[in-house]
């Protein structure tokens, strides 16, 4: 609801409020939108008048969104008269400017663009902050200054300007916050992607650049499969379409390419991110570069065949046993039994 002005006549606002709200808009300074032109244009068109502004007053300035037939994209605050507009509550209007001592001897009066005629209407956020105005100006006095229905669809205009304001600060806040979760991911030392409900990739973070020195774009669509250890492509290709098909999450070991010409071992895992119907509307996923830890399990692997040869191949015999003493392995048991004077009885376990 608007806040008007107190009895006193000051308004139950501070500027410093007012000037935050402004700013929280990030719309001072940007370029002209077709949205405000059509806006302003319906203005000036229902009012039958050959000038027409949303004017944002700023801290020093009335900058223009938008403007028709005034030439200019902002003027000194301290000539506008729609500094005037957002300490009323509804329509302002000045009949013949130079008939009101307030705008008389105004340059925006006595010299182009020879105003006579003003009309407008404040731009108010939900606290009741004013922001500027969407107004109506003529070189020619209106004594009559405009019917109710004009003044109606002023203000209506008014409130599409302000809509439009807040789409803008809606969007501005989304870029904001994707362009903040983009950092937080780039950050992550995974590799992080995302896809389309059908399986397409649309995203790939910036450790899958540093990690396969591919130019930007590469892994798009399904072009990532190149990525892969030709002996792993098959098998994580359906895999993954066994995932795509069920809408089952997905975990994957398979080799990567590296920037380096190596392949190296990654873990891949998929979710399935799904809306509150139940439809999945993106895939998201992480590869993580587990090739250290299967190059130490192929090590072991390959140290254990080692000892396990080295002791088949010993004349000695050699057992495991558990805390309890019970032999859990042995290896040349069955040569020591077979050696073993008769009567005496070798068991194990």
């Amino acid at each position: 609801m608007p806040v008007p002005p107190t009895e006193s006549g000051s308004p139950s606002w501070t500027e410093a409020d007012r000037l935050a709200a402004l700013r929280s808009f990030h719309v001072l300074d940007t370029e002209p939108e077709a949205a405000f032109d059509e806006i302003t244009a319906s203005a000036a068109h229902i009012c039958n008048a050959p000038m027409a502004l949303v004017s944002l007053v700023d801290d020093v300035r009335h900058w223009f969104k938008c403007e028709i037939g005034v030439g200019e994209r902002e003027i000194p605050r301290g000539i506008g008269i729609c500094g005037h507009t957002i300490l009323q509550s509804g329509v302002f209007i000045v009949p013949d400017t130079t008939k009101d001592p307030r705008f008389a001897d105004n340059p925006l009066v006595t010299g182009k663009p020879h105003l006579r005629f003003y009309a407008g209407a404040p731009l108010l956020t939900d606290d009741g902050l004013p922001l500027g105005t969407l107004c109506v100006l003529d070189d020619k006095p209106r004594p009559e200054g405009l019917t109710p229905e004009q003044s109606t669809a002023l203000l209506d205009l008014a409130r599409a300007v302000m809509a439009q304001l807040k789409l803008r600060q809606a969007e501005k806040a989304h870029e904001e916050n994707e362009a903040r979760l983009k950092r937080i991911i780039d950050a992550v030392p995974h590799i992080v992607w995302s896809a389309l409900p059908d399986g397409r990739n649309d995203f790939h973070n910036r450790r899958w650049y540093e990690f396969s020195g591919l130019p930007l774009g590469s892994g798009l669509g399904d072009n990532w499969r190149e990525a892969l250890h030709p002996e792993d492509r098959d098998r994580t290709w359906a895999e993954w379409q066994h995932s795509l098909a069920t809408g089952e999450p997905s975990e994957t070991e398979y080799r990567l390419r590296h920037h380096s010409g190596e392949y190296r071992w990654a873990l891949g895992r998929a979710v399935p991110l799904r809306n509150e119907q139940g439809d999945i509307e993106r895939w998201l996923g992480t590869a993580t570069d587990i090739d250290a830890a299967k190059q130490t399990e192929k090590a072991l692997a390959e140290s254990e065949e080692r000892y396990r040869a080295l002791i088949q191949a010993s004349a000695a015999m050699v057992w495991r046993a558990a805390p309890d003493g019970s032999i859990l392995e042995g290896w040349g048991w069955e040569d020591f039994s077979a050696q073993a004077p008769r009567g005496m009885k070798a068991t194990a376990g």
